[in-house]
Order: C-alpha cells, then structure tokens, then sequence
C-alpha cells in the first residue's frame, strides 16, 4: 500500500511539472520551481527579466495570520477544517501574457498542487494584512463557476 501511495504522489507530482513546463513553453519563458513542505512557488524568467511569479504556502491556524473575522473561517470550517494554502503571491510582470487566461491556467495548477495535499486553496485577503487584486479576484470568480463542486477551493 505504502509504494502505491508513493508511485501515485510521483505521477501526480510528474503531472503537474509537466503543467508548468507546458505553461512556461507557451509563454516563451524558462521556469524555477521550489517545492518544500508548505510551499510550491513558481517563477517564470525570460533571460533575466522576471515573467510572472506564483507561491502558495500553508497557513498556521494558530498564528496571526489567519484572524477569526469575515468569511474565510467559517468556509474554513464548512469545508472540513482541512489544509489551508493560502495564494501568497500571483502576478504576471509581462504585460503581453495579462488577460491572456495563463493567470487562470496557473492557478488552476495550484489548485492540483493543493488538492494532492488533501488541502483547500484560498485567496491572500484570507490572512492578516493579505489582499486579492482585482484581477485576482476575476480569477477567483472563474474558478468558482468552473468548479462549482470543487472541495478543494475555499469559497469565500
């Protein structure tokens, strides 16, 4: 069971590099991942020149990041008090790639990135001091209506 579980984990894992790779191609750009225990940050580069940036990390629930206010605890909980990963950063510098829908495509592999956590992603207006652009916030909303099911998307 324990080798199952690890060959799954690995081709979940090979599935969504070759997501990233396949965005980072279709933008022209090379692209740096760093995936550690609470975080999986994405960086784009064209040369030297920074393309786009993407972090999700977890939030601990007993810190000052994560204030009992607003929405985003009691979705928290109506989702099961699972895993929360939190957009801690998600922006496009190039402006030839905004409104492209490669912010949507990339979000849409954090949310993978997350869902194999058995976690919930939600949004950076989520913790203390955090904000959602406006742009981020259009993303937010097409995520919701196309995934109106997903357990994996905190809805807030």
């Amino acid at each position: 069971m324990l080798l199952r579980t690890y060959i799954r984990e690995a081709i979940e894992s090979v599935s969504i590099t070759a997501d990233i790779e396949d965005l980072a191609m279709r933008i022209g750009a090379d692209v740096r991942t760093d995936s550690s225990t609470g975080n999986l940050t994405v960086q784009f580069h064209r040369g030297r020149d920074a393309v786009g940036y993407f972090r999700v990390s977890t939030v601990s629930l007993n810190s000052f990041e994560w204030p009992d206010d607003g929405a985003c605890v009691p979705a928290w909980k109506q989702a099961g008090e699972p895993v929360l990963w939190v957009v801690r950063g998600a922006e496009w510098f190039d402006e030839s790639i905004k409104n492209t829908g490669m912010g949507k495509r990339m979000y849409r592999i954090l949310l993978d990135f997350v869902e194999q956590s058995n976690g919930v992603l939600a949004p950076s207006k989520c913790t203390f001091g955090g904000s959602t652009s406006p742009d981020a916030n259009r993303v937010w909303q097409s995520l919701y209506r196309d995934f109106p099911n997903s357990k994996s998307l905190l809805r807030v």
